[in-house]
């Protein structure tokens, strides 16, 4: 996110919290039994961006959902909690018009098996995440950019580390460059 607000000369405030989740479903896998993830973001996305009023806001989340081998988390309940963000941030006053939802990103789908409990993703699973942030997105009047599509076009697994997870330095900017085709 430093590279869009270094190209649009925005402050910025990056609100995401790493090795975290969106949902805020009862799962059974990292948290206390019965709970959800800690810091997940449908929980902890007001508080982090309550105090800072922006005039954009740009939601990339769903990877670690996507990776988490947990039944109850699925592409559904993520689709509902994207939207219940979009629709929480437009209640807080800011316009739809400027709430960007990107998909979750791509990543090597060797990455999909490794590290438990992040070992459940698999492409289908990846693309069904990758439908309902589209699916958010439309529903809410959000503007949509396909991250995952425009990684797979632009250089697919020569954007991820050698952890087949996470993106380079050149996936970073892949990802800068998605959401400023659409900012």
């Amino acid at each position: 996110m430093n590279i869009i607000a270094d190209t649009k000369k925005w402050d910025i405030r990056n609100a995401g919290i790493t090795g975290t989740i969106l949902q805020n479903t009862t799962q059974n896998t990292v948290a206390v039994i019965g709970g959800a993830v800690v810091n997940n973001g449908r929980d902890t996305y007001e508080a982090r961006v309550s105090d800072y009023k922006p005039t954009y806001a740009l939601l990339l989340y769903g990877l670690n959902d996507v990776r988490l081998n947990d039944a109850a988390i699925t592409a559904a309940a993520y689709e509902n909690d994207i939207s219940e963000i979009i629709n929480g941030l437009v209640s807080d006053g800011l316009s739809v018009a400027n709430i960007i939802v990107g998909s979750p990103p791509y990543m090597n789908p060797a990455g999909y098996g490794l590290f438990a409990p992040w070992d459940g993703g698999s492409t289908v699973r990846h693309e069904a995440f990758v439908a309902g942030a589209a699916a958010a997105a439309a529903a809410t009047g959000a503007t949509y950019i396909d991250v995952y599509q425009w990684m797979i076009d632009n250089g697919g697994n020569a954007l991820i580390s050698g952890d087949n997870v996470h993106p380079n330095d050149a996936g970073h900017s892949a990802i800068a460059d998605a959401f400023l085709s659409v900012v």
